[in-house]
């Protein structure tokens, strides 16, 4: 298949225009056309930064005027997702370790060109992958918005409770009580808005629900006390619910109409429906894949789910359709799919812009192959006309057997896709894969954490951080590793698997307990900081939880400081303050780390959240042992931070040459190797620091 190779925007950084010019003609021959922009300057990195997008920056650690942790701590600052490679004329491994911890995402030597273009299709394809990502959780919160419209304007009633307080209520529900708008609803306790008498009934019946739970819809009726001070018997469906990622009961009042059923129809067909192809859309896709599930599994038979993707299909239509030409094509497309796989018993829907499915009962490979396959070879063949202009798509099409090793609808849909991915990357796509389940290393670690787990295969380290102003209090920062086949894995590489499982809290709350029981065997004045991953930070019962554990064994709640990375708090910034502030209600401080690397105004952050200590992103501390003269950004940080009476760590000390520096920074702790790599013991000798 010829098709045209698209460019890419590239930074390069080095003192030699010479060598970049070298650099994007060796890219351009190897089949990798980029447009570089040569940059030896600060401001000018910085300009280049603000103007556009860039894809890659490629950066050489012999650059006098512009070192890589620089060129980092910009591209933090910004928050740009622009992939770092870092030259180097080293050639040991230590290199590539070093770079890596800046935050490069690899390391390549000078003259090995074919290594460098390895690590660049490789970061332009993950560049992509993130690109499509955001696009998705953007579409995702329109979801949302649009959802949020349609709660509010429902004829029915519709409220969220929690605690005992209404979180939202519609303006149907507040009419119903004899509100004029749902702000005089809004946050009100519940039993203000009933009778006395029946207050004991509808506590027990709320609070029955929230233990035991039905699969079904539960009605409560009770007596509700109107606005004007009437009274009225009213009957409301118990759901359990969310809100704003809150778990919480939904009440739902239905309106009482004539038709009744022929709006249901509607709003049936409205939901399940996509309005640009009439096809199903992807809710109902998912409510058909989990009903197809339960059958397959019920009934010990077979099925099969075909995913479809149109092959660069916005590449093909952005520079030469309009948006509205562009549906029209899409219109057309799947006119075709379903027209190819016309039965009554294949459910065909769009699943997103240029992507369908189809669930089958056949269940033969070699047929549903072949059968795909002439549907692809049918529509190569096409050409497709809106407006007097043609164009020609093909496709990649994934297909799954659904059997009783299917899991969800998640999996399934996900399984599809790495089949559609491995046809494009071995056949440029245009043809049919089908999902043969192998081994992977994402499995092996799931299968590794979990049994870590059960076999309580976990381990911490303590590092000290030592007071650059003389105190008696002993503090450690606290490791995790996991112990998999006798090697110890560090928490990057198997904490996103912990996410995925739902597992991270369980973690969190193993390290908070085996640091508890450390500090109750010694006696002297010690202070733990606790890594928190950004689902413990979202976790309501955590604090109170510390609070019993900490009574129980008998430790003071300032014996504890939790922490979490600066992106993590900044994600969720109201969540992350109302945490902090129930940790501080019992007496426990928190600590921001990673400080200055994800916010563009890090001090804007400080304006929100109430925490005592700031752990500065080690990337400042990394460029002022590189570059010692160069302390300006890090200086006004500290500074401003002390203004703030904040209390400063700076990590990743790896001489002792900067220690002078930062004393007279008035820094108050410091960490890192230097003084001493995380150890099994908390033995380090305080009293040599005095």
């Amino acid at each position: 298949m010829n098709s045209a190779v698209s460019s890419f925007r590239l930074i390069i950084i080095n003192d030699s225009p010479q060598e970049a010019q070298r650099l994007s003609s060796m890219l351009h021959n190897a089949g990798k056309p980029c447009r570089a922009q040569h940059i030896n300057a600060e401001t000018n990195l910085t300009k280049a930064l603000e103007d556009q997008n860039w894809d890659l920056l490629i950066t050489y650690d012999d650059t006098s005027s512009l070192s890589p942790a620089v060129v980092i701590r910009h591209i933090r600052k910004f928050e740009r997702d622009i992939p770092v490679i870092l030259l180097t004329h080293e050639t040991d491994n230590k290199s590539v370790v070093d770079g890596m911890k800046l935050g490069a995402c690899d390391v390549a030597q000078v003259d090995d060109d074919q290594h460098l273009l390895l690590i660049v299709s490789r970061e332009l394809e993950n560049r992509m992958q993130r690109k499509i990502t955001r696009v998705t959780e953007r579409k995702l919160k329109e979801v949302e918005r649009k959802n949020q419209r349609l709660l509010d304007s429902s004829r029915d009633g519709i409220a969220f409770v929690q605690d005992g307080m209404y979180l939202y209520a519609n303006d149907s529900f507040a009419a119903i009580f004899g509100h004029n708008s749902r702000d005089d609803i809004e946050f009100m306790p519940v039993m203000d808005a009933i009778v006395e008498s029946e207050h004991p009934h509808v506590k027990k019946a709320l609070k029955n629900f929230t233990l035991q739970p039905s699969n079904e819809d539960v009605a409560l009726t009770f007596t509700a006390l109107l606005a004007d001070g009437q009274q009225k018997e009213i009957t409301v469906d118990l759901i359990l619910g969310e809100y704003e990622e809150e778990p919480c009961i939904q009440l739902i009042c239905h309106a009482q109409a004539e038709n009744n059923v022929l709006m249901e129809a509607e709003l049936q067909n409205i939901k399940y429906t996509d309005p640009l192809t009439n096809l199903y859309n992807r809710t109902a896709l998912i409510e058909e894949i989990e009903k197809t599930v339960d059958i397959v599994t019920q009934e010990e038979i077979q099925k099969s789910f075909v995913f479809i993707d149109v092959d660069r299909f916005s590449k093909k239509v952005k520079n030469t359709f309009s948006i509205t030409d562009a549906d029209k094509l899409l219109r057309s497309i799947s006119k075709a799919i379903a027209k190819h796989y016309d039965d009554d018993n294949n459910f065909i829907a769009r699943v997103s812009d240029h992507t369908f499915a189809i669930i089958s009962d056949e269940h033969d490979t070699t047929q549903l192959i072949s059968h795909a396959e002439t549907l692809c070879q049918k529509v190569a063949a096409h050409f497709f006309e809106v407006d007097h202009k043609t164009i020609q798509f093909t496709f990649s099409v994934g297909i799954c057997l659904i059997n009783e090793a299917t899991k969800n609808s998640q999996t399934l849909i996900h399984h599809a896709l790495k089949s559609v991915e491995k046809l494009r990357k071995e056949r440029d796509g245009n043809g049919v894969e089908l999902y043969q389940r192998q081994t992977e290393n994402g499995d092996i670690l799931a299968s590794s954490f979990k049994n870590a787990l059960k076999n309580n295969d976990f381990k911490l380290l303590f590092q000290p951080i030592i007071s650059l102003r003389g105190e008696e209090t002993e503090r450690y920062e606290i490791f995790l590793r996991m112990n998999v086949d006798g090697k110890e894995i560090a928490p990057p590489n198997f904490l996103s698997t912990a996410e995925d499982l739902g597992l991270s809290t369980k973690i969190d709350r193993w390290v908070i307990l085996e640091s508890i029981k450390n500090l109750q065997r010694i006696t002297q004045k010690t202070q733990h900081f606790i890594s928190l991953t950004a689902s413990s930070i979202q976790d309501e019962t955590l604090i109170p939880w510390i609070k019993v554990a900490l009574e129980a064994a008998n430790i003071e709640a300032s014996s504890l400081v939790l922490q979490a990375k600066e992106a993590d708090i900044i994600q969720q910034l109201t969540t992350a303050k109302n945490f902090i502030d129930a940790a501080d209600e019992i007496g426990i401080a928190f600590c921001i780390t990673n400080f200055g690397s994800a916010a563009i105004d890090p001090l804007g952050t400080l304006e929100h959240i109430n925490t005592a200590h700031i752990k500065i992103d080690g990337a400042l501390a990394l460029e002022l042992q590189e570059n010692p003269d160069k302390s300006q950004d890090l200086e006004e940080l500290v500074k401003q931070l002390h203004e703030k009476g904040k209390i400063t760590t700076i990590p990743h000390v790896e001489k002792a040459s900067i220690l002078s520096k930062l004393w007279q920074l008035g820094v108050h702790y410091i960490q890192g190797n230097y003084l001493q790599v995380p150890s099994s013991e908390m033995d380090y000798e305080f009293s040599n620091e005095d």
